[in-house]
């Protein structure tokens, strides 16, 4: 689903500068990149994880998100 695209791409980019995928990560690059709210990209966030296209996951002690694609 392209809505959710901006999720995927937050997961992989925080990845890629080897920082942790959590929400709040993935909030700041939604909006920054693409102007998207916080509460909006919660709920995105939410939805993608109900679809199982990404998968929660606590790591030591905090939580964090994947793409389910990898």
């Amino acid at each position: 689903e392209k809505k959710y695209e901006y999720v995927i791409q937050a997961i992989e980019h925080l990845k890629h500068r080897k920082a942790r995928p959590d929400l709040e990560g993935i909030k700041n690059y939604a909006f920054r990149r693409h102007g998207i709210d916080p509460v909006t990209c919660c709920a995105d966030v939410d939805e993608l994880i109900e679809n199982e296209q990404i998968i929660k996951v606590e790591f030591k002690g905090r939580t964090s998100y994947r793409n389910a694609a990898k």
